[in-house]
């Protein structure tokens, strides 16, 4: 149990988070920290000797990655928007149904 709790000190409270989430089958997205972490660790290659060419394509590809996220992002929001809006349509269509009605019985005094 000691080795178990050391370990858990020794890692991120996100990371052993992130792992039980695995275990459990849940899909782990990364947060905006982490896609900063990598960014950072792409742009510090150049200390380690790494060539300028390497690290453009690593960051192209970096960038092209949360671009691709970003909109699937934006297309997944745009049709949730759009259903939100249609059940609001189909809302508003019957309340004016049901208003119309009701004068119209109101008016003949049907009631």
């Amino acid at each position: 149990m000691a080795t178990k709790e050391r370990l858990i000190v020794k890692t991120s409270y996100m990371d052993v988070l992130e792992r039980m989430l695995r275990k459990r089958g849940v899909k782990v997205v990364m947060s905006g920290v982490r896609e900063m972490t990598l960014a950072e660790e792409i742009r510090n290659l150049a200390e380690l000797g790494v060539d300028q060419n390497v690290i453009d394509r690593m960051t192209q590809k970096y960038n092209r990655m949360l671009t691709d996220h970003g909109n699937t992002c934006n297309k997944i929001r745009d049709e949730v928007y759009r259903e939100v809006r249609g059940v609001k349509a189909e809302l508003a269509e019957k309340e004016t149904i049901i208003r119309v009605l009701t004068t119209h019985i109101r008016e003949k005094e049907l009631l």
